[in-house]
Protein backbone atom coordinates (compact mmCIF):
# COMPACT_ATOMS: atom_id res chain seq x y z
CA UNK A 1 0.00 0.00 0.00
CA UNK A 2 0.88 3.58 -0.86
CA UNK A 3 0.80 6.96 0.58
CA UNK A 4 1.10 10.47 0.00
CA UNK A 5 1.64 13.72 2.66
CA UNK A 6 -0.31 15.84 0.37
CA UNK A 7 0.35 19.51 0.90
CA UNK A 8 -1.16 20.83 -2.45
CA UNK A 9 -4.62 20.76 -3.82
CA UNK A 10 -5.50 17.59 -5.89
CA UNK A 11 -7.26 19.09 -8.48
CA UNK A 12 -4.85 22.47 -9.39
CA UNK A 13 -3.14 23.23 -12.46
CA UNK A 14 0.52 22.95 -10.94
CA UNK A 15 3.14 21.22 -11.57
CA UNK A 16 2.96 19.65 -8.06
CA UNK A 17 -0.40 18.96 -7.85
CA UNK A 18 -0.50 17.39 -11.47
CA UNK A 19 2.52 14.84 -9.99
CA UNK A 20 0.18 14.26 -6.51
CA UNK A 21 -3.43 13.53 -8.62
CA UNK A 22 -1.60 11.32 -11.70
CA UNK A 23 0.79 9.12 -9.87
CA UNK A 24 -2.08 8.34 -7.36
CA UNK A 25 -4.70 7.39 -10.33
CA UNK A 26 -1.83 5.74 -11.79
CA UNK A 27 -0.74 3.90 -8.70
CA UNK A 28 -4.63 2.91 -7.57
CA UNK A 29 -5.11 1.52 -11.39
CA UNK A 30 -1.97 -0.95 -11.05
CA UNK A 31 -3.74 -2.50 -7.77
CA UNK A 32 -2.30 -0.61 -5.17
CA UNK A 33 -3.88 1.50 -1.95
CA UNK A 34 -3.46 4.72 -2.04
CA UNK A 35 -4.00 7.19 0.40
CA UNK A 36 -4.17 10.99 0.61
CA UNK A 37 -2.73 12.07 4.18
CA UNK A 38 -2.56 16.43 5.00
CA UNK A 39 -2.20 17.50 8.22
CA UNK A 40 -2.27 20.51 10.28
CA UNK A 41 -5.03 23.71 9.12
CA UNK A 42 -4.75 24.14 5.51
CA UNK A 43 -5.44 19.93 4.85
CA UNK A 44 -7.89 20.33 2.58
CA UNK A 45 -10.22 17.37 0.57
CA UNK A 46 -11.15 17.19 -2.90
CA UNK A 47 -14.78 16.11 -4.04
CA UNK A 48 -12.68 14.64 -7.08
CA UNK A 49 -10.91 11.65 -6.01
CA UNK A 50 -11.74 8.33 -6.99
CA UNK A 51 -13.76 6.02 -4.78
CA UNK A 52 -10.93 3.77 -4.22
CA UNK A 53 -8.20 6.87 -3.02
CA UNK A 54 -8.75 7.71 0.49
CA UNK A 55 -8.11 11.29 1.48
CA UNK A 56 -7.70 11.50 5.14
CA UNK A 57 -6.21 14.77 7.32
CA UNK A 58 -5.01 14.94 10.79
CA UNK A 59 -4.67 17.25 13.52
CA UNK A 60 -0.27 17.42 13.21
CA UNK A 61 2.02 15.44 12.12
CA UNK A 62 2.36 13.07 14.96
CA UNK A 63 -1.31 11.63 14.53
CA UNK A 64 0.32 10.85 10.46
CA UNK A 65 2.82 8.98 12.01
CA UNK A 66 0.65 6.65 14.05
CA UNK A 67 -1.79 6.09 11.77
CA UNK A 68 0.74 5.33 9.01
CA UNK A 69 2.41 2.57 11.92
CA UNK A 70 -0.88 1.10 13.25
CA UNK A 71 -1.98 -0.06 9.70
CA UNK A 72 1.49 -0.99 9.46
CA UNK A 73 2.20 0.89 5.97
CA UNK A 74 5.50 -0.09 4.30
CA UNK A 75 5.98 3.50 2.08
CA UNK A 76 4.98 7.07 2.23
CA UNK A 77 5.65 9.43 -0.04
CA UNK A 78 6.11 12.63 1.26
CA UNK A 79 5.25 15.97 -1.13
CA UNK A 80 6.20 18.40 2.20
CA UNK A 81 7.06 18.11 6.03
CA UNK A 82 7.81 21.07 8.13
CA UNK A 83 11.45 21.49 9.55
CA UNK A 84 9.89 20.71 12.91
CA UNK A 85 8.30 17.30 11.51
CA UNK A 86 11.23 16.54 9.62
CA UNK A 87 12.94 16.36 13.74
CA UNK A 88 10.55 14.54 14.84
CA UNK A 89 10.95 11.62 12.10
CA UNK A 90 14.48 11.69 12.80
CA UNK A 91 13.84 10.95 16.68
CA UNK A 92 11.47 8.15 15.84
CA UNK A 93 13.82 6.99 13.13
CA UNK A 94 16.77 6.76 15.59
CA UNK A 95 14.74 5.32 18.38
CA UNK A 96 13.80 2.55 15.69
CA UNK A 97 10.23 3.34 16.35
CA UNK A 98 8.88 3.73 12.54
CA UNK A 99 7.75 0.97 10.65
CA UNK A 100 7.39 3.18 7.44
CA UNK A 101 9.87 4.30 4.97
CA UNK A 102 9.72 7.98 4.43
CA UNK A 103 10.57 8.77 0.82
CA UNK A 104 11.16 12.47 -0.27
CA UNK A 105 9.95 13.99 -3.82
CA UNK A 106 12.61 17.09 -4.41
CA UNK A 107 10.82 19.66 -6.42
CA UNK A 108 12.90 22.48 -6.33
CA UNK A 109 16.69 22.51 -7.40
CA UNK A 110 18.63 24.91 -4.64
CA UNK A 111 20.89 27.40 -6.32
CA UNK A 112 22.80 28.22 -2.80
CA UNK A 113 25.90 25.94 -2.46
CA UNK A 114 25.39 26.31 1.77
CA UNK A 115 21.56 25.34 1.56
CA UNK A 116 22.15 22.65 -1.08
CA UNK A 117 24.16 20.81 1.34
CA UNK A 118 21.83 21.51 4.27
CA UNK A 119 18.93 19.57 2.00
CA UNK A 120 21.80 16.46 1.25
CA UNK A 121 22.12 16.57 5.12
CA UNK A 122 18.22 17.03 5.71
CA UNK A 123 17.66 14.21 3.52
CA UNK A 124 20.11 11.94 4.71
CA UNK A 125 19.67 12.07 8.07
CA UNK A 126 15.93 12.80 8.41
CA UNK A 127 14.51 11.00 6.16
CA UNK A 128 15.19 6.97 6.31
CA UNK A 129 13.98 6.29 2.55
CA UNK A 130 14.28 7.30 -0.95
CA UNK A 131 14.83 11.21 -2.10
CA UNK A 132 13.47 11.43 -5.98
CA UNK A 133 14.79 14.02 -7.53
CA UNK A 134 12.47 15.32 -10.35
CA UNK A 135 15.14 16.59 -12.68
CA UNK A 136 19.11 15.53 -13.59
CA UNK A 137 20.40 18.83 -12.03
CA UNK A 138 18.78 18.30 -8.67
CA UNK A 139 20.10 14.21 -8.46
CA UNK A 140 22.70 15.77 -9.87
CA UNK A 141 23.98 18.27 -7.09
CA UNK A 142 23.46 15.35 -4.45
CA UNK A 143 27.28 13.71 -3.73
CA UNK A 144 27.87 10.46 -6.12
CA UNK A 145 28.44 8.43 -3.03
CA UNK A 146 24.55 9.26 -1.94
CA UNK A 147 22.51 6.15 -3.69
CA UNK A 148 19.33 6.84 -2.35
CA UNK A 149 18.66 10.03 -4.94
CA UNK A 150 16.64 8.42 -8.17
CA UNK A 151 15.91 10.62 -10.78
CA UNK A 152 12.21 10.96 -12.04
CA UNK A 153 10.38 13.22 -13.90
CA UNK A 154 7.05 15.15 -13.71
CA UNK A 155 3.96 13.04 -15.23
CA UNK A 156 2.29 13.20 -18.28
CA UNK A 157 -1.17 11.97 -18.24
CA UNK A 158 -1.07 8.84 -20.70
CA UNK A 159 -3.80 10.62 -22.69
CA UNK A 160 -1.97 13.40 -23.95
CA UNK A 161 0.02 11.19 -26.21
CA UNK A 162 -2.65 9.59 -28.05
CA UNK A 163 -6.32 10.94 -30.01
CA UNK A 164 -4.55 14.49 -31.00
CA UNK A 165 -6.98 16.80 -32.65
CA UNK A 166 -5.92 18.19 -36.05
CA UNK A 167 -6.26 21.76 -35.60
CA UNK A 168 -9.02 23.35 -37.64
CA UNK A 169 -7.64 25.01 -41.30
CA UNK A 170 -7.37 28.44 -40.82
CA UNK A 171 -4.84 31.03 -42.49
CA UNK A 172 -4.16 32.36 -39.12
CA UNK A 173 -1.50 30.67 -37.35
CA UNK A 174 -1.50 30.76 -33.36
CA UNK A 175 1.00 31.75 -30.76
CA UNK A 176 0.61 31.71 -26.96
CA UNK A 177 2.34 31.82 -23.80
CA UNK A 178 1.48 28.49 -21.57
CA UNK A 179 1.29 29.22 -17.50
CA UNK A 180 1.42 31.67 -14.60
CA UNK A 181 1.68 35.21 -14.97
CA UNK A 182 5.31 35.16 -12.95
CA UNK A 183 8.12 36.86 -13.30
CA UNK A 184 10.63 34.00 -13.12
CA UNK A 185 8.66 32.61 -15.85
CA UNK A 186 8.99 35.29 -18.46
CA UNK A 187 5.48 35.87 -18.48
CA UNK A 188 6.10 39.67 -19.24
CA UNK A 189 8.50 39.04 -21.93
CA UNK A 190 6.18 37.01 -24.10
CA UNK A 191 3.85 39.81 -23.30
CA UNK A 192 5.89 42.49 -25.11
CA UNK A 193 6.88 39.91 -28.04
CA UNK A 194 3.20 39.87 -28.86
CA UNK A 195 2.42 43.02 -28.57
CA UNK A 196 5.75 43.52 -31.24
CA UNK A 197 4.04 40.62 -33.61
CA UNK A 198 0.60 42.41 -33.59
CA UNK A 199 2.23 45.99 -34.65
CA UNK A 200 4.92 44.31 -37.37
CA UNK A 201 4.23 44.24 -41.15
CA UNK A 202 5.80 41.30 -41.10
CA UNK A 203 3.45 38.99 -39.11
CA UNK A 204 0.56 38.63 -41.07
CA UNK A 205 -2.67 36.10 -40.38
CA UNK A 206 -0.94 35.76 -36.46
CA UNK A 207 -3.51 35.42 -33.50
CA UNK A 208 -1.88 35.96 -30.04
CA UNK A 209 -2.72 34.47 -26.40
CA UNK A 210 -1.72 34.07 -23.16
CA UNK A 211 -3.88 31.22 -21.05
CA UNK A 212 -2.46 32.26 -17.87
CA UNK A 213 -3.48 33.13 -14.31
CA UNK A 214 -1.90 35.98 -11.74
CA UNK A 215 -0.61 35.07 -8.28
CA UNK A 216 -2.43 36.12 -5.44
CA UNK A 217 -1.10 39.66 -3.77
CA UNK A 218 1.59 39.64 -6.05
CA UNK A 219 2.07 43.43 -7.45
CA UNK A 220 3.76 41.91 -10.77
CA UNK A 221 1.86 39.60 -11.42
CA UNK A 222 -1.33 41.35 -10.93
CA UNK A 223 -0.60 44.30 -12.98
CA UNK A 224 0.56 42.43 -15.61
CA UNK A 225 -3.11 41.06 -15.81
CA UNK A 226 -4.48 44.29 -15.96
CA UNK A 227 -2.25 45.07 -18.81
CA UNK A 228 -3.51 42.14 -20.52
CA UNK A 229 -7.19 42.46 -20.05
CA UNK A 230 -6.86 46.46 -21.48
CA UNK A 231 -4.71 44.82 -24.43
CA UNK A 232 -6.93 44.64 -27.88
CA UNK A 233 -4.97 42.21 -29.49
CA UNK A 234 -3.84 39.76 -27.12
CA UNK A 235 -5.94 37.41 -26.26
CA UNK A 236 -5.97 36.46 -22.32
CA UNK A 237 -7.80 33.59 -21.11
CA UNK A 238 -7.68 33.26 -17.12
CA UNK A 239 -7.60 29.84 -16.49
CA UNK A 240 -9.64 28.23 -14.06
CA UNK A 241 -7.49 26.47 -11.68
CA UNK A 242 -9.23 25.60 -8.69
CA UNK A 243 -12.68 23.16 -8.25
CA UNK A 244 -12.63 21.93 -11.05
CA UNK A 245 -13.02 17.84 -11.85
CA UNK A 246 -9.96 16.54 -12.75
CA UNK A 247 -10.85 14.73 -16.01
CA UNK A 248 -12.08 18.52 -16.90
CA UNK A 249 -8.46 20.47 -16.38
CA UNK A 250 -6.61 17.34 -18.62
CA UNK A 251 -9.20 17.63 -21.17
CA UNK A 252 -9.66 21.23 -21.22
CA UNK A 253 -5.49 21.62 -21.69
CA UNK A 254 -5.50 19.08 -24.67
CA UNK A 255 -8.11 21.10 -26.48
CA UNK A 256 -6.02 24.20 -25.82
CA UNK A 257 -2.38 23.21 -26.55
CA UNK A 258 -4.09 21.09 -30.30
CA UNK A 259 -5.87 24.74 -31.12
CA UNK A 260 -2.42 26.23 -31.01
CA UNK A 261 0.96 26.40 -33.55
CA UNK A 262 3.47 27.64 -31.48
CA UNK A 263 4.02 27.94 -27.83
CA UNK A 264 6.67 31.03 -26.34
CA UNK A 265 7.95 29.96 -23.05
CA UNK A 266 10.52 32.48 -21.90
CA UNK A 267 11.83 31.30 -18.82
CA UNK A 268 14.43 33.89 -16.68
CA UNK A 269 14.82 30.70 -14.24
CA UNK A 270 12.91 28.10 -12.59
CA UNK A 271 13.27 29.58 -8.99
CA UNK A 272 9.12 29.63 -8.19
CA UNK A 273 8.65 26.42 -9.79
CA UNK A 274 9.26 23.08 -10.47
CA UNK A 275 12.67 21.87 -12.04
CA UNK A 276 11.52 20.36 -14.62
CA UNK A 277 8.99 22.25 -15.93
CA UNK A 278 5.45 20.30 -16.82
CA UNK A 279 4.30 22.99 -19.63
CA UNK A 280 7.17 22.06 -22.09
CA UNK A 281 5.89 18.33 -21.29
CA UNK A 282 2.35 18.46 -22.16
CA UNK A 283 3.16 20.54 -25.22
CA UNK A 284 5.57 18.21 -26.13
CA UNK A 285 3.12 15.05 -26.02
CA UNK A 286 0.89 16.60 -28.36
CA UNK A 287 3.40 17.35 -30.77
CA UNK A 288 3.44 20.99 -31.07
CA UNK A 289 6.70 23.39 -31.43
CA UNK A 290 7.60 25.07 -28.60
CA UNK A 291 9.85 28.39 -28.48
CA UNK A 292 11.94 28.54 -24.79
CA UNK A 293 14.91 29.39 -22.93
CA UNK A 294 18.15 27.90 -23.34
CA UNK A 295 18.08 26.50 -19.65
CA UNK A 296 20.20 23.36 -18.72
CA UNK A 297 17.42 22.03 -16.71
CA UNK A 298 15.06 22.26 -19.95
CA UNK A 299 17.72 20.88 -22.70
CA UNK A 300 17.83 17.86 -20.33
CA UNK A 301 14.81 16.90 -20.76
CA UNK A 302 15.97 16.35 -24.93
CA UNK A 303 12.16 17.38 -26.29
CA UNK A 304 11.31 17.32 -30.08
CA UNK A 305 10.27 20.03 -31.92
CA UNK A 306 11.62 22.71 -29.44
CA UNK A 307 14.04 25.61 -30.06
CA UNK A 308 16.22 27.41 -27.81
CA UNK A 309 16.54 31.12 -27.38
CA UNK A 310 18.03 33.79 -25.40
CA UNK A 311 15.70 35.53 -24.74
CA UNK A 312 17.31 38.29 -22.31
CA UNK A 313 21.19 38.51 -24.16
CA UNK A 314 19.13 38.88 -27.81
CA UNK A 315 17.87 41.97 -28.91
CA UNK A 316 13.70 41.92 -29.63
CA UNK A 317 14.64 41.24 -33.44
CA UNK A 318 16.26 38.47 -33.07
CA UNK A 319 13.84 36.65 -31.13
CA UNK A 320 11.46 37.61 -33.42
CA UNK A 321 13.03 36.78 -36.72
CA UNK A 322 13.37 32.91 -34.45
CA UNK A 323 9.56 33.24 -34.40
CA UNK A 324 9.31 33.45 -38.20
CA UNK A 325 11.93 30.95 -39.02
CA UNK A 326 9.94 28.54 -36.62
CA UNK A 327 6.31 29.52 -38.16
CA UNK A 328 8.47 28.84 -41.66
CA UNK A 329 8.85 25.65 -40.82
CA UNK A 330 5.38 25.11 -39.06
CA UNK A 331 4.24 25.64 -42.66
CA UNK A 332 7.19 23.30 -44.37
CA UNK A 333 6.13 20.42 -41.82
CA UNK A 334 4.01 17.99 -43.73
CA UNK A 335 4.73 14.70 -41.87
CA UNK A 336 3.31 13.78 -38.55
CA UNK A 337 6.22 14.17 -35.92
CA UNK A 338 6.96 11.69 -33.68
CA UNK A 339 7.95 12.31 -30.18
CA UNK A 340 9.03 10.04 -26.99
CA UNK A 341 7.13 8.77 -24.61
CA UNK A 342 9.02 8.44 -21.23
CA UNK A 343 7.40 11.19 -19.36
CA UNK A 344 4.02 9.06 -19.60
CA UNK A 345 2.77 8.76 -15.69
CA UNK A 346 2.37 4.98 -16.12
CA UNK A 347 5.69 4.77 -17.34
CA UNK A 348 7.42 7.35 -13.96
CA UNK A 349 4.76 5.53 -11.57
CA UNK A 350 6.36 1.73 -12.26
CA UNK A 351 9.73 3.31 -12.37
CA UNK A 352 8.90 4.45 -8.63
CA UNK A 353 7.10 0.98 -7.78
CA UNK A 354 10.38 -0.59 -8.57
CA UNK A 355 12.51 1.74 -6.55
CA UNK A 356 10.11 0.70 -3.74
CA UNK A 357 10.63 -3.30 -4.32
CA UNK A 358 14.39 -2.66 -4.71
CA UNK A 359 14.90 -0.40 -1.38
CA UNK A 360 12.77 -3.10 0.37
CA UNK A 361 15.07 -5.73 -0.71
CA UNK A 362 18.39 -4.16 -0.05
CA UNK A 363 16.75 -3.01 3.75
CA UNK A 364 16.22 -6.78 4.36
Amino acid sequence: MLFHIEAGSFNGVGGTDAFIRRISYEFERMGHKVYLLSYGSKYNFSKYLSEKIVNYGFCDFGETIDFLSSNNIKHCLCIYLKKRDRVSLLIKKNLKFLKTYYHLVQFNYITSDVKRFLTFVSNRFFFNGLCFCVSKRIRKSFPKEFSRAIEINLPVDDSFYSSISKKKKSNKKRIAYLGRLDYSKGADIAYKLFKEINTSPDFKNIETFMYSYPWENDNFSLQLEEELKKDEYIKYIRANIHNQNVEEIDNDLKILIDSVDLFILPYRSLENTVDCPLVPLEINARKKFILTSNLECIKDLKLENIYYNDFFRNEFIISLNLIKKILFNINQSNSILEVGNKYRTSIISEKIIYSFNNFNKNCL
